[in-house]
C-alpha cells in the first residue's frame, strides 16, 4: 500500500472515531452523564486532531510539489474530516442545549417536590 492510502486510512480512522465520541457526547448529555459526556469531547478533540496532522502530510507534500492524486479514498477521508469537524461544533451547541434543558427539569422538579411538600 501506498505511503498517502494509508494516510487516507488513518485520516479515515482518525475522523470516524472522532465523529463517534462527539456523537456519544451528545448522547451522555441527554442521559445527564455530564462527566461522561465531556470525556466523549476529549476523546473526539483527541483523535480529530491526529487525523488533522494527517491530513496535514498530504497538503505539506503538494505544497513541496509532490503531486497528491484526487481519489474516491481521499474524497470519503476528507468528508469524514469535514462531517467529525461538524459534529464537533453541533456536539457543543447540544450539550449547551441539554445543560439548559436539565437544569431547567431540575428546576420544575424541585417546584413541583415544594408544593408536594406544601400539602
Amino acid at each position: 500500500m501506498e505511503e498517502k492510502e494509508q494516510i487516507c486510512f488513518q485520516i479515515i480512522s482518525e475522523a470516524g472515531m472522532a465523529r463517534s465520541c462527539f456523537f456519544e457526547s451528545i448522547q451522555q448529555m441527554r442521559k445527564e452523564q455530564t462527566k461522561e459526556a465531556l470525556s466523549a469531547i476529549e476523546s473526539g478533540k483527541s483523535h480529530y486532531h491526529k487525523a488533522h496532522i494527517a491530513h496535514r502530510q498530504l497538503v505539506q507534500q503538494e505544497a513541496q510539489g509532490d503531486k497528491v492524486w484526487m481519489s474516491l479514498l481521499l474524497s470519503h477521508a476528507e468528508d469524514l474530516l469535514m462531517s467529525a469537524d461538524i459534529m464537533s461544533e453541533l456536539a457543543k451547541e447540544f450539550n449547551l442545549l441539554y445543560e439548559e434543558v436539565n437544569g431547567l427539569k431540575q428546576m420544575i422538579d424541585q417546584h413541583i417536590s415544594s408544593l408536594n411538600t406544601k400539602e
